[in-house]
Protein backbone atom coordinates (compact mmCIF):
# COMPACT_ATOMS: atom_id res chain seq x y z
CA UNK A 1 0.00 0.00 0.00
CA UNK A 2 3.16 2.16 1.03
CA UNK A 3 4.28 2.40 -2.77
CA UNK A 4 0.31 3.55 -4.15
CA UNK A 5 1.60 7.48 -1.98
CA UNK A 6 3.92 9.74 -3.07
CA UNK A 7 6.50 10.55 -0.93
CA UNK A 8 4.56 14.00 -0.16
CA UNK A 9 1.57 11.82 1.14
CA UNK A 10 3.83 11.10 3.63
CA UNK A 11 5.54 13.73 4.47
CA UNK A 12 2.35 15.94 4.49
CA UNK A 13 0.83 17.84 7.45
CA UNK A 14 -1.27 15.62 8.71
CA UNK A 15 -4.58 15.74 9.24
CA UNK A 16 -4.84 15.57 5.44
CA UNK A 17 -7.02 13.98 2.48
CA UNK A 18 -5.65 13.27 -0.25
CA UNK A 19 -8.11 12.63 -3.44
CA UNK A 20 -6.84 10.43 -6.74
CA UNK A 21 -9.23 11.85 -9.29
CA UNK A 22 -8.90 9.14 -11.16
CA UNK A 23 -10.40 7.02 -9.18
CA UNK A 24 -13.24 9.58 -8.72
CA UNK A 25 -13.73 9.57 -12.28
CA UNK A 26 -13.53 6.23 -12.96
CA UNK A 27 -16.45 5.99 -10.47
CA UNK A 28 -18.01 8.59 -12.22
CA UNK A 29 -17.91 6.70 -15.74
CA UNK A 30 -19.14 3.48 -14.45
CA UNK A 31 -21.84 4.88 -13.33
CA UNK A 32 -22.48 6.97 -16.38
CA UNK A 33 -22.03 4.20 -18.97
CA UNK A 34 -24.31 1.80 -16.88
CA UNK A 35 -26.76 4.40 -16.89
CA UNK A 36 -26.40 5.69 -20.74
CA UNK A 37 -27.29 1.85 -21.31
CA UNK A 38 -30.62 1.47 -19.43
CA UNK A 39 -31.48 5.01 -20.23
CA UNK A 40 -31.80 6.22 -16.41
CA UNK A 41 -30.80 9.83 -15.56
CA UNK A 42 -27.73 9.96 -12.80
CA UNK A 43 -27.65 12.98 -10.87
CA UNK A 44 -24.24 13.37 -8.33
CA UNK A 45 -25.63 14.13 -4.76
CA UNK A 46 -23.19 17.01 -3.73
CA UNK A 47 -24.35 16.41 -0.05
CA UNK A 48 -21.63 13.95 -0.37
CA UNK A 49 -18.60 15.96 -1.53
CA UNK A 50 -19.07 19.56 -2.45
CA UNK A 51 -15.36 20.42 -2.86
CA UNK A 52 -15.04 22.38 -6.37
CA UNK A 53 -12.57 20.15 -8.05
CA UNK A 54 -14.79 17.35 -7.47
CA UNK A 55 -17.87 19.12 -9.03
CA UNK A 56 -16.46 20.03 -12.14
CA UNK A 57 -14.46 16.45 -12.69
CA UNK A 58 -18.61 15.35 -11.89
CA UNK A 59 -19.82 18.17 -14.77
CA UNK A 60 -17.11 16.61 -16.86
CA UNK A 61 -18.04 13.12 -16.81
CA UNK A 62 -21.37 13.64 -17.67
CA UNK A 63 -23.26 13.64 -14.22
CA UNK A 64 -25.89 16.02 -12.98
CA UNK A 65 -26.08 17.10 -9.71
CA UNK A 66 -28.60 16.67 -6.54
CA UNK A 67 -28.69 19.46 -4.85
CA UNK A 68 -30.17 20.18 -0.75
CA UNK A 69 -29.49 24.28 0.02
CA UNK A 70 -28.40 27.70 -1.83
CA UNK A 71 -25.03 26.79 -0.55
CA UNK A 72 -24.70 22.97 -2.40
CA UNK A 73 -26.31 25.02 -5.36
CA UNK A 74 -23.59 27.91 -5.33
CA UNK A 75 -21.24 25.24 -5.67
CA UNK A 76 -22.49 24.18 -8.78
CA UNK A 77 -23.93 27.23 -10.40
CA UNK A 78 -22.43 27.90 -14.15
CA UNK A 79 -20.96 24.20 -14.50
CA UNK A 80 -22.95 22.32 -17.54
CA UNK A 81 -25.06 19.28 -15.87
CA UNK A 82 -27.11 17.01 -17.31
CA UNK A 83 -29.73 17.87 -14.86
CA UNK A 84 -29.93 19.86 -11.85
CA UNK A 85 -32.39 17.84 -8.77
CA UNK A 86 -33.12 19.93 -5.44
CA UNK A 87 -35.07 18.31 -2.44
CA UNK A 88 -34.42 18.79 1.20
CA UNK A 89 -37.06 19.79 4.03
CA UNK A 90 -35.74 23.52 4.30
CA UNK A 91 -35.02 24.49 0.82
CA UNK A 92 -35.66 28.54 0.93
CA UNK A 93 -37.43 30.78 -1.95
CA UNK A 94 -33.87 31.96 -3.07
CA UNK A 95 -33.19 28.43 -3.78
CA UNK A 96 -35.93 27.06 -5.52
CA UNK A 97 -36.21 30.50 -7.53
CA UNK A 98 -32.55 29.30 -8.46
CA UNK A 99 -33.39 26.21 -9.28
CA UNK A 100 -36.22 27.00 -11.18
CA UNK A 101 -34.16 29.89 -13.35
CA UNK A 102 -32.00 26.73 -14.99
CA UNK A 103 -34.89 24.63 -15.67
CA UNK A 104 -33.95 22.23 -13.02
CA UNK A 105 -36.83 19.78 -10.69
CA UNK A 106 -37.45 20.64 -7.38
CA UNK A 107 -39.11 17.88 -5.30
CA UNK A 108 -41.31 19.56 -2.65
CA UNK A 109 -40.95 18.10 0.62
CA UNK A 110 -43.90 19.91 2.40
CA UNK A 111 -46.79 22.32 1.49
CA UNK A 112 -44.94 24.93 3.19
CA UNK A 113 -42.55 24.85 -0.17
CA UNK A 114 -45.53 25.00 -2.10
CA UNK A 115 -46.83 27.95 -0.90
CA UNK A 116 -43.22 29.76 -1.09
CA UNK A 117 -43.22 28.36 -4.43
CA UNK A 118 -46.19 29.26 -5.78
CA UNK A 119 -45.92 32.88 -3.89
CA UNK A 120 -42.87 33.42 -5.94
CA UNK A 121 -44.21 32.69 -8.85
CA UNK A 122 -43.11 29.14 -9.86
CA UNK A 123 -44.80 27.04 -12.61
CA UNK A 124 -45.45 23.87 -10.04
CA UNK A 125 -46.58 21.41 -12.71
CA UNK A 126 -42.72 21.44 -13.65
CA UNK A 127 -41.61 19.90 -10.15
CA UNK A 128 -42.36 17.13 -7.99
CA UNK A 129 -42.89 15.98 -4.36
CA UNK A 130 -41.02 13.65 -2.25
CA UNK A 131 -42.22 10.67 -1.06
CA UNK A 132 -41.88 9.63 2.56
CA UNK A 133 -40.57 6.54 3.01
CA UNK A 134 -40.79 3.98 6.10
CA UNK A 135 -38.00 4.12 9.05
CA UNK A 136 -35.67 6.75 9.58
CA UNK A 137 -37.03 8.48 6.57
CA UNK A 138 -40.69 8.92 7.66
CA UNK A 139 -40.08 12.45 8.71
CA UNK A 140 -38.81 13.33 4.88
CA UNK A 141 -41.40 14.39 1.95
CA UNK A 142 -45.31 13.54 1.90
CA UNK A 143 -46.80 10.45 3.51
CA UNK A 144 -48.83 8.14 0.93
CA UNK A 145 -52.19 8.70 2.20
CA UNK A 146 -51.78 12.52 1.65
CA UNK A 147 -51.14 12.32 -2.15
CA UNK A 148 -54.96 12.48 -3.47
CA UNK A 149 -55.30 15.39 -0.91
CA UNK A 150 -52.47 17.24 -3.05
CA UNK A 151 -54.16 16.54 -6.15
CA UNK A 152 -57.64 17.73 -4.36
CA UNK A 153 -55.91 20.94 -4.15
CA UNK A 154 -55.41 21.37 -7.75
CA UNK A 155 -51.16 20.36 -6.32
CA UNK A 156 -50.35 18.23 -9.79
CA UNK A 157 -47.94 14.80 -8.54
CA UNK A 158 -46.32 13.92 -11.83
CA UNK A 159 -42.72 13.79 -10.44
CA UNK A 160 -41.97 11.73 -7.16
CA UNK A 161 -39.01 11.54 -5.11
CA UNK A 162 -37.83 8.57 -2.95
CA UNK A 163 -34.78 7.44 -0.95
CA UNK A 164 -34.49 4.68 2.30
CA UNK A 165 -30.83 4.40 2.81
CA UNK A 166 -28.61 2.08 0.89
CA UNK A 167 -29.34 -0.89 -0.96
CA UNK A 168 -27.24 -4.08 0.45
CA UNK A 169 -28.42 -6.36 -2.11
CA UNK A 170 -30.81 -6.86 -4.96
CA UNK A 171 -33.33 -8.55 -2.90
CA UNK A 172 -32.84 -5.11 -0.77
CA UNK A 173 -33.80 -3.40 -4.07
CA UNK A 174 -36.60 -5.28 -5.43
CA UNK A 175 -38.15 -5.32 -1.45
CA UNK A 176 -38.06 -1.26 -1.88
CA UNK A 177 -39.46 -1.40 -5.01
CA UNK A 178 -42.43 -3.66 -4.29
CA UNK A 179 -43.01 -1.33 -1.30
CA UNK A 180 -43.16 2.22 -4.20
CA UNK A 181 -45.45 -0.17 -6.56
CA UNK A 182 -48.26 -0.50 -3.75
CA UNK A 183 -47.85 3.83 -3.62
CA UNK A 184 -47.51 4.94 -6.81
CA UNK A 185 -49.23 2.15 -9.89
CA UNK A 186 -52.54 3.76 -10.09
CA UNK A 187 -50.73 7.42 -9.90
CA UNK A 188 -50.04 8.78 -13.95
CA UNK A 189 -46.49 9.75 -13.40
CA UNK A 190 -43.47 11.38 -15.15
CA UNK A 191 -40.85 10.93 -13.37
CA UNK A 192 -39.67 8.72 -10.20
CA UNK A 193 -36.23 9.55 -8.88
CA UNK A 194 -35.05 7.01 -6.35
CA UNK A 195 -32.55 8.73 -4.85
CA UNK A 196 -28.72 7.25 -3.47
CA UNK A 197 -27.61 4.78 -2.24
CA UNK A 198 -26.07 2.11 -4.30
CA UNK A 199 -22.42 2.38 -2.01
CA UNK A 200 -22.59 -1.26 -1.37
CA UNK A 201 -23.89 -2.39 -4.74
CA UNK A 202 -21.20 -0.26 -6.47
CA UNK A 203 -18.58 -2.86 -4.79
CA UNK A 204 -19.18 -5.00 -8.09
CA UNK A 205 -19.77 -3.71 -11.22
CA UNK A 206 -22.59 -6.75 -12.22
CA UNK A 207 -24.61 -5.86 -8.51
CA UNK A 208 -24.80 -2.48 -9.68
CA UNK A 209 -25.54 -3.33 -13.14
CA UNK A 210 -28.22 -6.11 -12.20
CA UNK A 211 -29.96 -3.44 -9.56
CA UNK A 212 -30.13 -0.51 -12.59
CA UNK A 213 -31.97 -2.69 -14.81
CA UNK A 214 -34.40 -3.74 -12.15
CA UNK A 215 -35.05 -0.31 -11.55
CA UNK A 216 -35.01 0.75 -14.98
CA UNK A 217 -37.88 -2.19 -15.71
CA UNK A 218 -39.62 -0.75 -12.81
CA UNK A 219 -39.79 2.52 -14.22
CA UNK A 220 -41.17 1.17 -17.87
CA UNK A 221 -43.71 -1.00 -16.10
CA UNK A 222 -44.55 2.18 -14.32
CA UNK A 223 -44.30 4.81 -17.74
CA UNK A 224 -41.59 6.85 -16.24
CA UNK A 225 -38.37 8.16 -16.82
CA UNK A 226 -35.92 7.40 -14.02
CA UNK A 227 -33.19 9.41 -12.25
CA UNK A 228 -30.82 8.30 -9.66
CA UNK A 229 -28.45 10.64 -7.20
CA UNK A 230 -25.53 8.37 -5.95
CA UNK A 231 -22.95 9.91 -3.97
CA UNK A 232 -20.99 7.90 -1.72
CA UNK A 233 -20.85 5.38 -4.65
CA UNK A 234 -18.56 7.87 -6.57
CA UNK A 235 -16.62 9.67 -4.29
CA UNK A 236 -15.65 7.53 -1.44
CA UNK A 237 -13.08 5.46 -2.84
CA UNK A 238 -10.99 8.01 -4.02
CA UNK A 239 -10.41 9.82 -0.57
CA UNK A 240 -7.56 8.45 1.89
CA UNK A 241 -7.21 10.66 5.71
CA UNK A 242 -3.93 10.46 6.38
CA UNK A 243 -2.72 10.96 10.39
CA UNK A 244 -0.24 11.27 12.24
CA UNK A 245 0.20 9.23 15.99
CA UNK A 246 0.74 11.57 18.67
CA UNK A 247 0.98 9.61 21.54
CA UNK A 248 0.80 5.42 22.42
CA UNK A 249 -0.47 4.09 25.75
CA UNK A 250 0.38 0.36 26.48
CA UNK A 251 -2.82 -1.57 27.71
CA UNK A 252 -3.13 -5.19 29.08
CA UNK A 253 -4.91 -6.02 25.47
CA UNK A 254 -2.51 -4.23 23.13
CA UNK A 255 -2.34 -0.47 23.06
CA UNK A 256 -4.30 2.91 22.23
CA UNK A 257 -2.89 5.08 19.99
CA UNK A 258 -4.67 8.62 19.43
CA UNK A 259 -4.05 10.11 15.91
CA UNK A 260 -4.52 14.40 14.94
CA UNK A 261 -7.80 13.43 13.33
CA UNK A 262 -11.35 13.10 15.08
CA UNK A 263 -13.15 10.73 14.02
CA UNK A 264 -16.59 12.54 15.52
CA UNK A 265 -15.35 15.55 13.75
CA UNK A 266 -15.23 13.83 10.70
CA UNK A 267 -18.57 12.48 11.33
CA UNK A 268 -19.49 9.09 11.99
CA UNK A 269 -21.95 7.74 8.58
CA UNK A 270 -19.33 4.90 7.89
CA UNK A 271 -17.22 2.36 9.27
CA UNK A 272 -13.57 3.54 9.44
CA UNK A 273 -11.09 1.32 7.04
CA UNK A 274 -7.40 1.12 7.85
CA UNK A 275 -5.61 0.89 4.79
CA UNK A 276 -1.95 1.41 5.75
CA UNK A 277 0.81 2.22 8.35
CA UNK A 278 4.17 3.69 8.52
CA UNK A 279 5.43 1.61 11.15
CA UNK A 280 8.19 -1.12 10.12
CA UNK A 281 7.36 -3.92 12.80
CA UNK A 282 6.00 -7.15 11.47
CA UNK A 283 4.36 -8.17 15.09
CA UNK A 284 1.06 -6.88 15.65
CA UNK A 285 -0.63 -6.33 18.47
CA UNK A 286 -4.61 -5.02 19.41
CA UNK A 287 -5.14 -1.31 18.68
CA UNK A 288 -8.15 1.18 19.63
CA UNK A 289 -7.06 4.38 17.54
CA UNK A 290 -8.97 7.44 18.94
CA UNK A 291 -9.03 10.81 18.10
CA UNK A 292 -8.09 13.80 19.87
CA UNK A 293 -10.50 15.28 21.39
CA UNK A 294 -12.14 14.84 25.12
CA UNK A 295 -15.61 13.03 23.65
CA UNK A 296 -15.39 9.61 25.45
CA UNK A 297 -17.31 8.50 21.62
CA UNK A 298 -14.40 9.94 19.73
CA UNK A 299 -13.12 6.13 18.26
CA UNK A 300 -11.98 5.43 14.87
CA UNK A 301 -12.31 1.70 15.46
CA UNK A 302 -9.87 -1.48 16.71
CA UNK A 303 -7.73 -2.62 14.02
CA UNK A 304 -4.80 -5.28 14.15
CA UNK A 305 -1.87 -2.88 13.98
CA UNK A 306 2.22 -2.76 15.12
CA UNK A 307 3.55 -0.72 17.86
CA UNK A 308 3.03 2.85 17.11
CA UNK A 309 4.47 5.57 18.54
CA UNK A 310 4.60 9.27 18.36
CA UNK A 311 5.22 10.52 14.70
CA UNK A 312 4.62 6.72 12.82
CA UNK A 313 1.01 7.75 10.34
CA UNK A 314 -1.82 6.11 9.43
CA UNK A 315 -4.27 6.28 6.38
CA UNK A 316 -7.51 5.44 6.31
CA UNK A 317 -9.90 4.68 3.14
CA UNK A 318 -13.02 5.58 1.88
CA UNK A 319 -12.48 9.18 2.82
CA UNK A 320 -13.54 10.63 -0.07
CA UNK A 321 -17.63 11.26 0.83
CA UNK A 322 -19.32 12.50 3.80
CA UNK A 323 -16.27 13.26 5.47
CA UNK A 324 -14.68 16.81 4.58
CA UNK A 325 -18.76 17.65 3.76
CA UNK A 326 -19.87 17.03 7.40
CA UNK A 327 -16.70 18.02 9.31
CA UNK A 328 -17.41 19.86 12.93
CA UNK A 329 -14.88 21.67 14.93
CA UNK A 330 -15.19 20.34 18.17
CA UNK A 331 -12.45 21.94 20.11
CA UNK A 332 -12.01 24.47 17.48
CA UNK A 333 -9.49 21.62 15.76
CA UNK A 334 -9.25 22.70 12.10
CA UNK A 335 -10.69 20.28 9.29
CA UNK A 336 -8.20 18.03 7.70
CA UNK A 337 -6.23 20.12 4.76
CA UNK A 338 -7.54 18.67 1.04
CA UNK A 339 -5.29 17.60 -1.73
CA UNK A 340 -6.01 15.91 -5.14
CA UNK A 341 -3.57 14.10 -7.19
CA UNK A 342 -4.83 14.26 -11.20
Amino acid sequence: MRQLFPDWGWDIATPSIIYFMDGFRRSARLFVEICDTHGITCSYAVKANRHPRILAAAAQEGLGFDIASHEEFRTIDGLRARAILATSPGLTKETMAAVDDVSGTIFFDNLAQFDLAREIGLDTRDHGIRLSMPGDYAAFGFAAGEMAGLRDRGIPVKKVHVHAGEYFDQADVERRLQHLRAIVEHVDLDVIDLGGGFGVLSNRRESLETALSTMKRFSNEMGTKLIIEPGKAIAARCGFLVATVLASKARPEGQVVIIDSSSFNLGEMEVRRLAATSAEDTSLVLTTVIGPTCFEGDIWGQFDLPRLAPGDRLIFSNMGAYTASIAATLHGLPAPGEHFID
